[in-house]
């Protein structure tokens, strides 16, 4: 008996071991991620341009080359973070906020925050939605509140198996990291596999896409977000109702950045045909022109940038912009940042 207790220690400890220098190591990265990160960094000084949204603005915007360019001669240069990130909710953007605010409260004193209205149409959510997407709980469980979890445990349209992930994702970032740590387990094992059956040599494949804001360019990948976008506009043709923006999670961003000091802009980005195909019925066609009115009322300047893509060419997986033309519209947005300042 004591010889298998002995043995069935060891097993456990084999097991248990390595998964708990797992969990600390990911701990210890948890306060330099996204928002936490720049939290940090931002400790002591405010921030000045930031595009946040999804990862379709993190793919559009070269965020260097835009402070750049909007840099004076003669002033000390302006910084620009772009946080745009995939699968992300406007919930989410809005705590990673009020992180910031609670390490800094001055942080957004005169700072720039751009949202995107992609293809014409900002972020449509509202509270009653999902606050997250179950393939990154660790975007939701980094910035959650406890009485903001119980609100989100309360709510009757969202899964039971969501609401568990989402507690076990604060107490646990291999909970939180999974769904990540496996995609990018599997894709180091295939390109390790590649590795060794072509004599230590991989092929350079995938697509002109920077490879940010969880932004994945390797065929299989890329083939999948064809599929995602062509399913998604297929989704969206459907039931399409009118929006009422100031009942959405936007207004109540905009509004936090106003009342904390800051510029709230929107940046008009193109999408490919694909995803162009359901905002182009006369209801989302309206939607978009009731927006651009519901902005300026909010106070917003609404950036349409004189940039033209040429065809789904420049969208190599449908969705994201290419590298090369991402250097095209980052150029057109300061551009009319520079001629309409907020």
């Amino acid at each position: 008996m004591k010889k298998f207790l002995t043995q069935a220690m060891i097993f456990l400890s084999i097991i248990v071991i390595p998964l708990i220098g797992a969990e600390l190591s990911l701990q210890s990265l948890k306060g330099h991620q996204w928002f936490n990160g720049y939290a940090d960094i931002l400790r002591q000084a405010h921030l000045d341009v930031m595009f946040m949204g999804n990862s379709i603005i993190n793919a559009a915007v070269r965020e260097k080359k835009f402070a750049e360019l909007i840099s004076e001669k003669g002033k000390p240069p302006r910084a620009a973070i772009n946080l745009g990130q995939g699968y992300t909710t406007p919930v989410e953007y809005l705590f990673g906020l009020r992180r910031m605010v609670e390490v800094n409260p001055h942080v957004l004193e005169g700072s720039v925050i751009f949202m995107p209205a992609t293809g014409g149409l900002p972020d449509t959510r509202k509270w009653s939605d999902n606050w997250m997407n179950w393939h990154q709980p660790a975007l939701l469980s980094a910035y959650i509140s406890y009485p903001d979890l119980w609100k989100y445990c309360q709510k009757p349209n969202v899964p039971l198996s969501e609401k568990v992930l989402l507690v076990a994702s604060m107490h646990s970032e291999l909970v939180s990291q999974g769904q990540l740590l496996r995609v990018a387990t599997m894709f180091s094992l295939d390109e390790a596999a590649e590795w060794l059956t072509h004599g230590g040599k991989i092929a350079k494949k995938g697509v002109l896409i920077v490879q940010e804001g969880g932004i994945r360019t390797d065929e299989k990948a890329v083939a999948y977000m064809k599929f995602v976008a062509k399913r998604n506009a297929a989704e969206d043709m459907k039931d399409q109702k009118p929006i009422d923006w100031n009942d959405t999670v936007l207004k109540d961003i905009v509004t936090y950045v106003k009342e904390h000091g800051g510029k709230m802009c929107f940046c008009y980005i193109p999408v490919s045909s694909v995803m162009r195909e359901p905002l182009s019925t006369p209801t989302r066609e309206q939607d978009m022109r009731n927006f651009e009115k519901v902005a300026a009322d909010w106070g917003c300047k609404y950036y349409k940038p004189d940039f033209k893509p040429q065809g789904d060419d420049d969208f190599p997986d449908l969705a994201h912009l290419s590298e090369p033309k991402s250097y095209e519209y980052t150029k057109a947005l300061a551009e009319a940042f520079l001629k309409d300042p907020p």
